[in-house]
This record gives structure tokens, sequence and C-alpha cells, in this order.
């Protein structure tokens, strides 16, 4: 009631105090249409960390009132809990955007993350699209089975001879290497994450000796893993030498 009569017997605009301004307020703030939560610095929606830095665009350029303005809050909505409000500044209106990090780490899994903004009257937005981020800390697991070559031995491999491996992995971004050289992969059956990855020895340029195999699975949400076999099979092309 106070603040009524205040402004009903306000002579100008430029009397009217803040408060009673914050009164006549009752259009909520509003996030444009499109992404709002994104990873910080990345378009990837899985990560590795359980308490990630998340980008949220604001709204800084609508004139109906609904834009985002210093001294307005923003709560950060995870799973429909609210875990952590700022209030925005200057230079965030300025930027576009903040940038956020979750309170409490995260469990593993996905998570719906979206944002909400309260201004200084108390209206509230509705809740910004939910972001799906998956945090996922579980490293890929390889399991490699055994290294042989095409040769009469199977130890043995001499120039134009195939060497292949057979190993598991949980994730399929691989990279393989035997005898310090890159080698084809190629996934035997899905069903059971087997992959066979195979190199031919060339005529010049291989390393003699143990033909060791180097195998880097990654995860979309950059978990890396590396395994090693000792070489079962040796490279040997160098010929024989007259005595």
């Amino acid at each position: 009631a106070d603040a009524v009569t205040a402004i009903g017997n306000s002579s100008s605009l430029n009397s009217i105090t803040s408060a009673q301004s914050q009164f006549l307020d009752k259009r909520p703030p509003t996030f444009l249409a499109g992404d709002v939560v994104t990873l910080e610095g990345s378009n990837a929606n899985a990560i590795n960390n359980k308490t990630p830095q998340l980008h949220i665009k604001l709204n800084t350029v609508s004139i109906d009132g609904t834009a985002a303005v210093k001294g307005d809050t923003l709560h950060l909505v995870i799973d429909g809990v609210d875990v952590a409000s700022y209030v925005l500044t200057p230079t965030d209106i300025a930027n576009g955007y903040v940038t956020i990090t979750p309170s409490t780490a995260m469990a593993d899994g996905v998570h719906q993350v979206a944002a909400q903004l309260v201004d200084q009257a108390g209206n509230a937005s509705a809740l910004s699209t939910a972001f799906n981020l998956t945090i996922d800390t579980v490293k890929p697991v390889i399991t490699i089975t055994d290294e042989h070559s095409n040769n009469t031995t199977s130890t043995l491999a001499k120039a134009g001879d195939i060497i292949t491996t057979n190993f598991t992995s949980t994730d399929p971004d691989l990279k393989v290497t035997i005898g310090g050289q890159p080698a084809t992969v190629t996934l035997v059956n899905a069903a059971t994450n087997t992959y066979q990855a195979t190199f031919t020895v060339p005529a010049s340029g291989a390393t003699q000796g143990p033909a060791n195999v180097v195998i880097e699975a990654r995860d979309v949400a950059g978990n890396v893993t590396i395994s090693t076999l000792p070489g079962t099979v040796t490279i040997d092309t160098l010929a024989p030498s007259a005595t």
C-alpha cells in the first residue's frame, strides 16, 4: 500500500524509487531461443569432470523489459534441484554470458542441466531448455588377447608378413601401433567389442626385434586408457650374411 501511495503521488518518473520500480515490474526475464547451457569452451555433451564449468548464455538484447540486467540472480538447476546461484554483474551483461560451476560434485551418469533467472522484483523466468550432460569418469577397458603373424612360424615376421593382434575395448576411438608403426584397426564383433589390428612388415624401415603392441582408447568424455603387450612376434627383415 505504501508503494502504491508513493507511486500515485509521484509527479514524474524520476521520483519513483528503485523499490517502487520493482513493485511495478511484473515481467519475468527470459532466455533467448536455442542452447542456453553448454560446457564452457566445448560443444561436447560429455565430460570426465564432476564439477564442470558451465556456460550460461544471457538474453541481453530484448527491449521489452525481459532482458537480463545487473542484480538479477541466476540459478543453476540440475535434475530439478537448484544447486547454485549467482548475482549478475555489469561485466556479465556486457559479456552476454556467465560461467558457473556446480557447488557439489555430480555423479556419473546423464543429467539435465537448466538455468533460471529471477529479477530484483522477484519475477522468475521459466527454466531454460535442458542441456543433457553426461558425466563419465570411468576409463575405457582394453584387453589384448594375442599377437601372431601369418609366417609359417607365427612368432616371426619377415618383410611382407602380416602381424595381427586381437583385443577388446569398451570404446571405439582407438589408436594401435605394432612394432612402433600405426596399425589398421577393424571391428570384428560389435556385440562383444572385439577388434583386430594388423600391420604389414615393410621391406625397409621396420624396427628389428619384438613387435610390441600399444593400444590407446579414448571415450567421448575424454578418458584415456593405454594398454601394452610386449611383442610375442619378432620382426626380422635382414637377410642372413654370407660366410
